[in-house]
């Protein structure tokens, strides 16, 4: 597990969404977090995200104000410099990241 190697805000919103969503899903305490994932594809980058128990081995961990977010190694490049947000999305909300080289935001999780 690699500790702060990459640069990534999460806003104070986030941050709170985040622990609620890990408390929810019973993942509290010592481990839990969310997980961004990077997958390319024809129409470019697309970000996932999904609660996890404990990060991998090689596993990217940021911790902000009690959250905890993992990147694997082979996404890390794509969130490097992003900013993870908890915004409004209809009657929902959802985390986006907004990637470091664009204003595009990619909401995948409601919680």
């Amino acid at each position: 597990m690699q500790r702060l190697a990459l640069s990534l805000t999460l806003t104070p919103r986030s941050c709170a969404a985040i622990q609620k969503t890990v408390a929810a899903a019973g993942l509290g305490g010592d481990g839990g977090g969310l997980r961004i994932a990077a997958r390319h594809r024809r129409k470019g980058t697309e970000y996932r995200f999904a609660v996890e128990a404990q990060p991998a081995e090689t596993d990217y961990v940021v911790e902000r104000q009690g959250a905890r977010v993992y990147v694997d190694p082979f996404s890390a490049q794509d969130v490097d410099g992003g900013t993870i947000d908890y915004v409004p999305a209809g009657e929902d909300h959802v985390f986006t990241l907004t990637p470091p080289r664009s204003s595009a935001r990619a909401p995948r999780l409601v919680a």
